[in-house]
């Protein structure tokens, strides 16, 4: 393609993106990327609609299809948006857009491709330092216009805008912006890319530091190479001095799409007193001679959470406590030990507020693990306990493993086996639904300093938790636990050591599993929709339900109100009320690739049930009954 012909391409994107950026789906942009908002179908279609109507001129006069998905690729990336930015309007993975660029590389004449993707302004090289001085002048007046922009954008859309890359925790406000750098062990003294807005700058090693405490940074990715992560304790050490942890990684992907310290990890593996510490952060593990030196680690380190593995029930836990206030002293408040138990490994989360040693002096890790776990215990005079209470239904993996219920209170054990990496939660606001009556909780016992966020989980473990409620009511038999979250429920608890929950109950096990043709977002997992249960009760008929879905958490989704049951016989009933879910209405997941619960409440229904029908995310379904109930208190 001729030289004035790639001229005028890149002038007419110019002027075309100038025009863009006066719109109302630009700033929306904006703001997806500055706060990580999360939008909904409608504004992501306008933006769509908008870029469509604006450049499809330009898309023409270069021989290019007006492919929604090309064309808002093509033209955020010649904006500068990061790829997270536009996987999300797009609805797809970040993968996803990156293979579209690659793609595009392939197809699009190099000129042309370079127009999109590559930067329009090139860092500064060490040879130009001296040119530059005498630009500075021109400089400041341009940072002054600029900054003056700033301000006008920010007056404008009634809001602080954040840099290009942002942390959105899920309670927290908005952290310090990100940055990062690429170094070279090989290469100590050149100068470094420092990453602040939407230009890279070149900042220098020795000056790094200071730049950093000067703007407030509190964090930076360190892009290196190899796997040995020693040779650079100095420069963390330099910047930990200031205030600014350390996130290393190897992955180029990493530098771009660092958003959160959600998933990462420190692991610390302690054999005995005087032997060896081995640390492992990411991919990276290497080996620390003395505590010392452990202690020096740990608070650099940019991580959500810390977790010791004790590999001797007789160390004595005050090595743990002085690695986990290193942790704490850093603003680390997930910390956490994995001891061995009788079915596996098991997860005991620390305290952040308690000095253990001191109240337990001498006490070994399995000393201090039995001691929390005895806490856990109620010590009313006149406790009833419950192991193992049968649960008419449950659509948790939570399982219930005790109750203590006396005059002042209900204690619910609960556990729950988690994988390494993935997350868990709780909820001080569980309730407890019997008779009619709401019961409060007024505490929650095993995660102490979990309460702000989510809890990563160091590894496939067990984890133990209490909660402690509003004492129930003397006559009381049974209990709903959650009945209407969106999270995890339990229908028919037994509170009554006498009393059977399937008394009044026919209960059907399906599982009948229907999958979802009309996906939403993805092209190569499947949707499900399984009928996991039903329930015939003498005022009312439930269907259980488990919606796994491998959509991004974004994508909204929805049950509708059309859902009936048909009988044999041909009568119709419409379903009353959704448990868990609302009806009719979008519902954001509490993150992607989940199953969600929820249960269906039908009227109370003596013929058999021959289908079921509705509409299910856009997709209206049927599900074949079975020919007869199971009468669950029989058998």
């Amino acid at each position: 393609m001729l030289m004035n012909t790639i001229e005028k391409l890149s002038a007419d994107l110019n002027s075309l993106n100038d025009a863009f950026k006066e719109t109302e789906e630009y700033f929306l942009i904006q703001k997806i990327q500055m706060q990580s908002t999360t939008v909904t179908s409608a504004e992501k279609n306008r933006i769509k609609e908008s870029i469509l109507d604006v450049y499809s001129p330009l898309f023409l006069s270069i021989s290019l299809d007006r492919n929604i998905n090309v064309m808002v690729t093509c033209v955020l990336s010649s904006m500068q948006f990061t790829s997270a930015t536009i996987a999300q309007i797009l609805n797809m993975e970040d993968s996803s857009v990156r293979s579209l660029k690659h793609r595009l590389k392939k197809k699009m004449e190099p000129e042309v491709f370079s127009v999109f993707f590559e930067p329009k302004d090139e860092p500064l090289k060490p040879d130009t330092a001296v040119q530059d001085k005498k630009r500075r002048p021109y400089l400041w007046g341009l940072l002054g216009c600029i900054m003056l922009a700033a301000l006008f954008l920010i007056f404008r859309t009634g809001e602080n805008k954040q840099t290009e890359l942002s942390y959105t925790s899920k309670n927290d406000a908005i952290l310090d912006e990100h940055r990062f750098i690429r170094v070279s062990e090989n290469l100590p003294d050149v100068e470094y890319s420092l990453k602040k807005g939407y230009a890279p700058e070149q900042v220098a090693l020795d000056k790094l530091p200071k730049k950093l405490k000067r703007e407030k940074a509190s964090r930076l990715t360190i892009k290196i190479d190899g796997y040995d992560i020693t040779p650079y304790k100095s420069l963390m050490e330099s910047l930990w001095k200031v205030g600014v942890k350390s996130h290393i990684t190897n992955e180029e992907k990493d530098v771009e799409n660092t958003y959160h310290t959600d998933s990462r990890m420190v692991r610390v593996w302690i054999q005995r007193e005087d032997m060896p510490y081995h640390i492992r952060y990411n991919d990276f593990a290497w080996t620390c001679e003395t505590l010392e030196d452990v202690l020096s680690w740990v608070p650099m380190l940019d991580a959500h959470g810390l977790c010791m593995y004790p590999l001797n029930d007789d160390i004595p836990y005050s090595i743990l406590q002085e690695i986990a206030e290193s942790a704490w002293e850093s603003n680390n408040k997930q910390v956490s030990m994995l001891l061995k138990g009788e079915d596996g490994y098991y997860c005991t989360i620390l305290p952040e507020e308690r000095d253990l040693v001191a109240k337990y002096p001498g006490y070994t890790v399995r000393q201090i693990e039995t001691q929390l776990l005895s806490e856990y215990d109620s010590t009313e005079p006149d406790v009833v306990t419950i192991e193992n209470p049968l649960v008419r239904v449950s659509t948790s993996s939570v399982s219930i493993d005790k109750i203590e219920r006396s005059g002042k209170e209900l204690r619910v054990f609960t556990s729950l086996i988690q994988g390494s990496d993935l997350w868990i939660s709780y909820d001080a606001k569980d309730v407890i639904v019997a008779d009619g009556k709401t019961y409060k909780c007024k505490e929650v016992i095993g995660m102490a300093g979990c309460e702000r966020d989510i809890f990563w989980s160091p590894d496939y473990c067990r984890f133990r938790l209490c909660h402690v409620f509003e004492p129930l009511d003397a006559d009381v038999k049974e209990f709903d636990l959650n009945p209407d979250s969106e999270k995890n429920n339990w229908y028919g608890v037994q509170a009554s050591a006498g009393h059977n929950p399937y008394e009044d109950c026919l209960k059907l096990e399906m599982p009948y599993t229907y999958y979802l043709l009309d996906k939403v977002d993805s092209d190569s997992q499947i949707d499900l929709l399984v009928l996991s249960t039903i329930e015939y009760n003498k005022d009312n008929t439930m269907l259980y339900f488990d919606l796994s879905l491998m959509e991004q958490r974004h994508v909204p989704v929805f049950i509708g109100s059309d859902l009936t049951i048909t009988t044999k016989s041909g009568s119709v009933y419409n379903v009353q009320k959704l448990h868990g879910l609302p009806i009719d209405e979008n519902f954001i997941r509490h993150a992607g690739y989940t199953t969600t619960s929820f249960r269906a409440e039908f009227p109370a229904i003596t013929d058999e049930i021959d289908f079921v029908t509705g509409t299910v995310c856009g997709e209206f379904i049927t599900i074949k009954g079975r020919r007869e109930p199971v009468n669950t208190a029989a058998e």
